[in-house]
């Protein structure tokens, strides 16, 4: 495939593993032990844009995978216009590099056919380095068939790999001097730097390692990679792999974006940081799916708002409406609310003891008008209205009140500037033991302060975005409304924000 910067011309060798190249032998035509040169290796070496290369080095390295070091090697240089032939030995298995300059690329065979030539373009690239893990192993190390590129394991198994050229690649898991299995995998337009999954020893063939995730085996690859596998070899179903963020609250729900590419959505399985993982679906598409990893808890949660069409709009005649169409949201859908307009949560009642309300948004700014986040009231009263989370505009600040006729008792938070205008950001409002605390994109904005909401003697209605005064809308659209009755911490809301983050950017 061209995308992994290999093309073959014909597939006539004997070699039973590899096409790369590295090395240090500066002669051509070369081959140190061995006598038996009798096959030829034709190609052209061109760059990332198509055009030839004069004068790159090319080596057949006699090497495979269950050796530790390389045997021989045999090299040559391509002409002007970028061709190179080379002879090897007719029984060796080998591996093909080639490099000018700072790029290079590497050729394994993959077992291919028996023949007595083969003619082999190849397109040199920038090296790149490689991280990853092999499961339940705490030593030995990992080399590169056909180079000298090796690196140690760490006890957890984990490893770093630095200069590994594009092309196809023999990645060996090395025990006691003792190659043990191995990872076949072609690298194309990958970042600079890879993040392999975890790999682990096959139990139904352990001289093969394998990923967890069948994307990487199909045709087209995952992020760069083709893995490939043996005839009879079972690759994984579909299976998805995602990364967890690192030091996740517990019972943390976050967010993932996945390639549906030839997944059967109804059989797949998400494992994130290597561990099943139950996971909702925000949308799933031919292309892509977003998906919420986790367990929400229902003794904690009251009300979580994906704008997926999940919510009650309501106009200030009480009637049930439309809202604005096509509104672009932070995960997939939003919600961008009409004059008028609020959603409609019933009798919902957070206030009861600790809560958090957050979401995210992205505002359109002042309008001259308040603007509510929350409100749970009837009307602007002591005895209708329990409190409200809003943007006051006659004095301009992010504020929490009881009611209208006690302003004094109203909690200011800062003025408009704590809140960006024009692109998502994430807000929380923290009630714990009395005392509530305002959030923006992680970071607390104004003091923490004592704050009781209204204790009534009947329910009233909990809104978002809205209330029962048509111009009160909230300016701009809304995504991921969580409405909870725990008080959660500062870590809690930054993990909340971060994990959201690269969806605003």
């Amino acid at each position: 495939m061209k995308k992994f910067g290999l093309i073959r011309t014909a597939l006539w060798f004997t070699a039973a593993g590899c096409l790369v190249a590295c090395g240090d032998s500066a002669s051509d035509d070369v081959a140190g032990g061995v006598t038996d040169i009798g096959n030829s290796i034709a190609g052209v070496v061109v760059d990332g844009s198509g055009k030839p290369v004069e004068a790159a080095r090319v080596v057949a390295y006699y090497d495979s995978w269950d050796r530790t070091s390389i045997k021989d090697s045999v090299e040559t240089v391509t002409d002007a216009k970028g061709a190179f032939e080379v002879r090897v030995a007719g029984s060796a298995s080998f591996v093909l590099y080639a490099e000018r300059d700072e790029d290079c690329a590497l050729m394994s065979g993959f077992g291919l056919g028996a023949g007595d030539s083969a003619k082999w373009n190849m397109t040199i690239g920038e090296r790149r380095t490689l991280t990853s893990r092999v499961l339940g192993k705490t030593a030995g190390y990992m080399r590169v068939v056909g180079s000298g590129l090796q690196a140690e394991l760490e006890e957890n198994g984990t490893f770093s790999m630095e200069g590994l050229p594009p092309g196809e690649i023999s990645l060996v898991y090395v025990e006691n001097d003792s190659a043990q299995a191995r990872l076949e995998f072609e690298l194309g337009d990958a970042p600079d730097t890879i993040a392999l999954p975890a790999l682990e020893v096959l139990e139904a063939n352990d001289t093969w390692l394998g990923i967890k995730d069948f994307r990487f085996y199909r045709d087209e690859g995952f992020g760069g990679i083709q893995v490939h596998m043996e005839e009879g070899v079972e690759v994984p179903p579909d299976t998805v792999l995602v990364t967890a963020p690192a030091n996740l609250p517990e019972g943390f729900t976050y967010p993932v974006l996945i390639s549906t590419v030839g997944i059967d959505s109804a059989n797949m399985e998400l494992l994130a940081s290597g561990k099943a993982a139950p996971y909702e679906v925000e949308y799933w598409d031919s292309e892509e799916a977003l998906l919420w990893v986790g367990v929400e808890s229902e003794d904690e949660t009251l009300a979580v708002l994906r704008m997926n069409g999940d919510v009650k709009v309501v106009g200030s005649d009480s009637a049930e409406a439309s809202a604005t169409a096509d509104s672009a949201g932070l995960f997939g859908r939003g919600l961008t609310l009409a004059p008028g307009q609020y959603i409609d949560l019933g009798s919902l009642d957070p206030c009861v003891g600790d809560f958090t309300i957050s979401l995210w948004t992205k505002w359109m700014g002042p309008n001259g008008e308040h603007q509510i986040l929350v409100s749970q009231r009837a009307y602007w009263s002591d005895s209708t209205s329990r409190f409200q989370w809003h943007y006051e505009v006659n004095h301009g600040v992010f504020t929490v009140m009881k009611s209208m006729p006690n302003y004094p008792e109203a909690i200011v938070f800062g003025d408009s500037s704590i809140v960006p205008i024009g692109e998502w950001a994430h807000l929380a409002l923290v009630s714990q033991g009395g005392v509530v605390t305002m959030y923006v994109n992680g970071e607390q904005v104004g003091e923490s302060q004592e704050f009781t909401p209204n204790d009534l003697s009947r329910p009233v209605p909990l809104r978002v975005g809205g209330n029962e005064v048509d111009t009160e809308t909230w300016n701009g659209a809304l995504d991921e409304v969580r409405i909870e009755t725990v008080a959660r911490s500062a870590e809690w809301v930054k993990a909340a924000y971060e994990a959201g983050k690269s969806f605003a950017e």
